[in-house]
């Protein structure tokens, strides 16, 4: 039995619209596209905002798309990580991010992940415990590499310290874990 951490985003029903996301291929507008033609009057000096950008599925688009959706009148799109137990080999990190998807892969091949797996199962509390941590430091050094992404220019010191913070926050969230 593979575990299996978080759910790519998922619809019950056929969405009528689409944003700029993690979920399926597709093509994503180009910044700016949405807004109407009136929007860059009266925003002196103003930034824009940070609205998602529209999107259409598409087998062979380019970028990822997520149905528009939520709960309620207001819908907002889906997205966040995800974390994907998988076979990766031997010779890989225990874990990697892929920003196409999102996703956390820990690897099960790697050999802490492989021996944690046969003498403990992936049902036993400390091999949950061992990839909490692994997912922990993994999704920190990927939202570092999120904001480095939008922010070429930011400071490696910076950088560390976000990457530093998040992986203490999200620890610190998450210590009833540990009880």
């Amino acid at each position: 039995m593979q575990p299996v951490f978080g759910k790519a985003a998922s619809g019950d029903e056929v969405p009528d619209a689409w944003t700029g996301g993690t979920a399926v291929p597709g093509d994503v507008d180009p910044p700016g596209s949405s807004k109407p033609e009136s929007a860059a009057a009266g925003r002196a000096g103003r930034s824009e905002p940070d609205v998602p950008r529209r999107g259409s599925p598409s087998e062979t688009g380019s970028s990822a798309v997520d149905p528009a959706g939520g709960q309620g009148k207001r819908r907002r799109p889906r997205g966040g990580f995800s974390v994907e137990y998988r076979e990766l080999g031997e010779e890989e990190d225990r874990s990697k991010y892929d920003p196409t998807t999102l996703t956390i892969l820990i690897n099960l091949d790697h050999p802490a992940v492989r021996n944690a797996v046969r003498s403990l199962g992936v049902e036993d509390p400390n091999f949950r415990r061992m990839s909490y941590e692994i997912a922990f430091t993994e999704y920190s050094v990927a939202l570092g590499y999120e904001m480095a992404q939008r922010d070429p220019d930011i400071p490696a010191d910076d950088l560390l310290y976000e990457v530093r913070a998040t992986l203490n926050r999200v620890a610190a969230s998450a210590a009833a874990l540990y009880a």
